[in-house]
C-alpha cells in the first residue's frame, strides 16, 4: 500500500516543527518520531520557551504542535 498523495498546498519535503509540551517524555518521543521522518523539531518545555523559539525561528517554523 502506498502513502496517500499530499494535499494541495501541503509541504512535500522536510518541515520545521515547533513542539511544545511540559512532559519531557512526550516531547522526546514526538521529536524522535519527527526526526525519523526527516523533519526538524524545535522543542520547548513550556509556553514561555515555545514563544521564545517562535520569535527566533518564525520564518522557519511551518507547524506548531502543543499540548
Amino acid at each position: 500500500m502506498s502513502a496517500p498523495a499530499p494535499a494541495a498546498g501541503s509541504p512535500t519535503g522536510p518541515v520545521t516543527v515547533l513542539l511544545i509540551d511540559d512532559e519531557p517524555m512526550v516531547l522526546e518521543t514526538a521529536a524522535d518520531m519527527l526526526r525519523s521522518r526527516g523533519h526538524q523539531p524545535l522543542c520547548a518545555d513550556g509556553g514561555a520557551a515555545g514563544l521564545e523559539l517562535l520569535a527566533k525561528h518564525a520564518d522557519e517554523i511551518e507547524l506548531i504542535l502543543l499540548d
